[in-house]
């Protein structure tokens, strides 16, 4: 998931309005205000949305934003300590982190959505096809389960797609198929069905492109012999 909103972030039309921002420009101008931006950026790329308060990081920021590190640390030490009204400040440091309060409001709201728009996902997958708890066999809702992680909620036609691989295949391909596709960022049933198919010919586990990429890089003048 997180690939996904990799690059989310909110920025409000009406940000500039914000009196500590407003406070932020009167010192260091807009640029203050797109080094602020470009922080808060950095912040959402680390896994829990906050950054150490260190000349490591200041050190890199300074590359970043082209200025000496030390001016960095003043600058984040005022959205720390000046830049502030009565419910919080424009950075917040915690221990041997800093991070944006209002980064972390917005990031639970899109987990919130996120939640939201999984529950319905399933919702109408159940009302189409059954939801996945109501499916008998277990080694289908294996299948199912797998396919949802690496790929998505499945479609009524892909659920029955699914069902043709467990007849077909031996359990356990479907499962590291999908991991090898999931490996050359190709995830799709296509892909999926082109590695069962050659490992079914050729052998499982021969290191092999599915037939219809090797076409595809042979058509493109891609030469296959290294």
């Amino acid at each position: 998931m997180a690939s996904k909103d990799a690059y989310y972030f909110r920025h409000d039309a009406n940000a500039s309005s914000d009196l500590k921002l407003k406070a932020l420009r009167k010192k260091y101008k807009w640029k203050g205000q797109g080094w602020y931006w470009f922080i808060v950026e950095k912040l959402r790329s680390e896994a829990n949305y906050k950054l150490s308060y260190s000349d490591l990081t200041f050190d890199g920021l300074s590359e970043d934003l082209g200025v000496g590190a030390e001016k960095v640390k003043q600058y984040i030490d005022d959205c720390i300590e000046k830049f502030k009204d009565e419910n919080s400040s424009l950075f917040t440091k915690n221990g041997n982190y800093f991070y944006s309060d209002r980064l972390n409001r917005d990031m639970e709201r899109l987990e919130i959505l996120r939640q939201q728009n999984v529950k319905a996902g399933k919702a109408s997958a159940a009302k189409r096809f059954g939801a996945k708890e109501d499916i008998v066999d277990e080694r289908l809702a294996k299948l199912v389960d797998i396919y949802e992680k690496e790929i998505g909620m499945p479609t009524p036609a892909q659920f029955e797609e699914l069902k043709d691989i467990l007849d077909e295949y031996p359990e356990g391909w479907f499962e590291d198929a999908a991991k090898e596709a999931s490996l050359q960022n190709k995830r799709n049933l296509k892909y999926i069905l082109g590695i069962l198919k050659r490992w079914k010919t050729e052998g499982k586990g021969s290191g092999k492109a599915p037939k219809n990429e090797l076409t595809k890089k042979k058509s493109s003048g891609i030469r296959m012999d290294g």
